[in-house]
């Protein structure tokens, strides 16, 4: 059992030194961030995936909130059933480090809230994901098909995820597709695009 226990410490203490600064950050998020859970839970899910690798808490809405994924600098939390936040330091000519916290919203179809923080949690500014050209017709395609199944793709909801060990963002629209006869065209539209950090933006 005290080997067992030894091991386990152990373990905490390695998969900690990986993961202190974006735990650190975690813990201090702002309840206007993380209002699902209190400062105990936060602590609670870290405490409890640093020793089993996994994690599990009731939330303040009565559903459970769990870490997906957490490195010594991107963490991935399953807030609700309807919400992931993703957290990533990422590098930046004016701080030694700035958050880039990634709120993705899913009802169903998915859309993301991208936003940059200083390392004390003072916003600094949001990206607009939106603007990135994220439809194009295949070569395949007329541009008579183009037209008729364009006006399906909007209103034009946009989804991103950060790269858990680069300093990049892909970036895809969300278009809920629901006709079994146009789903494969529709499909054949959407573009995924990778944006790359440069220590200011993704671009």
């Amino acid at each position: 059992m005290k080997r067992i226990f030894l091991l386990l410490v152990l373990l905490a203490f390695v998969l900690m030194t990986d993961a202190q600064s974006v735990s650190q950050v975690w813990i201090d998020a702002p309840d206007s961030l993380v209002g699902y859970l209190s400062k105990g839970s936060r602590i609670e899910l870290i405490d409890s995936y640093l020793i089993t690798g996994s994690s599990n808490v009731k939330n303040r809405l009565d559903g459970r909130t769990r870490i997906d994924t957490l490195t010594r600098s991107f963490m991935q939390v399953e807030m609700s059933e309807a919400l992931t936040l993703q957290i990533k330091l990422l590098p930046s000519e004016g701080e030694d480090s700035v958050l880039c916290v990634v709120r993705t919203y899913r009802a169903p179809a998915r859309e993301s809230v991208v936003d940059i923080y200083s390392p004390a949690w003072e916003k600094m500014y949001s990206i607009d994901i939106s603007k990135h050209e994220l439809v194009s017709k295949p070569d395949t395609m007329s541009e008579e098909r183009y037209s008729e199944l364009l006006p399906f793709t909007l209103p034009r909801m946009v989804s991103a995820v950060l790269s858990v060990d680069a300093d990049e963002m892909k970036i895809e629209p969300s278009v809920p597709f629901s006709n079994p006869d146009v789903d494969k065209e529709m499909k054949a539209l959407v573009l995924q695009r990778k944006l790359k950090w440069n220590k200011k933006t993704f671009n």
